[in-house]
């Protein structure tokens, strides 16, 4: 699958690693985390020019305006990003359900819960989600058992997320801003031993990979 998005050169164009997306939008997000080739609109031009589809690596982009390398990450592990995190996205008296961030939440693995609950594990912070400490912390636990050792898949840590709200829809462009919520819907998740962040920790840690 290749995933097209308009493209910034910020030097010369035989330089894929400087090829950066001008907007990050729905469709890119979704598209690193689905492992997809994102490159620049070159590639189209020039397979055409060539009369065959060209290898895309000489056309991929390095990145967007947050962070470079999440395409060439995403095509790697894109579709475990979130894998083992528990989510639920918290809305404002004026914001619809939060679809689109779903979307991305299960594209990367993570699971979406409904509601804010006292979950009994949710016990320990969480890691900054860098790919030092993703690949520091194992995705599963080994047990004993009368037949010997299996293992046991477990999230790489315990706490649950809330996500803030966001306006607007990410095919607009640049990613929306975050939503203020009330203090109540911020203070039932802490209380409840989430960790709250804003939709932009999500948006970001996709676009870092």
């Amino acid at each position: 699958v290749v995933a097209r998005c308009s493209t910034s050169v910020s030097a010369p164009s035989d330089r894929a690693s400087q090829r950066t997306a001008v907007t990050r939008t729905l469709k890119f997000l979704d598209a690193l985390l689905a492992g997809a080739w994102v490159v620049t609109p070159d590639w189209i031009l020039q397979s055409y020019a060539a009369g065959r589809w060209l290898p895309e690596r000489g056309f991929e982009v390095a990145g967007d305006l947050v962070g470079m390398g999440g395409p060439r990450r995403g095509r790697r592990h894109g579709y475990e990003l979130f894998a083992g995190l528990r989510i639920h996205f918290l809305l404002s008296s004026s914001s619809e359900r939060p679809d689109d961030l779903e979307r991305l939440a299960l594209r990367g693995g993570a699971e979406v819960l409904r509601s804010i609950c006292v979950l009994p594990d949710a016990g320990s912070d969480p890691p900054h989600l860098s790919p030092e400490a993703r690949s520091a912390e194992e995705a599963s636990k080994k047990r004993k058992t009368g037949a010997g050792v299996v293992s046991v898949r477990s999230p790489w840590w315990q706490r649950p997320l809330a996500i803030t709200a966001i306006e607007g829809s990410l095919d607009e462009g640049s990613p929306p801003a975050s939503q203020a919520l009330s203090a109540p819907s911020a203070g039932s998740a802490s209380n409840a031993g989430w960790t709250v962040l804003p939709a932009s920790w999500m948006l970001d840690s996709i676009s870092r990979g």
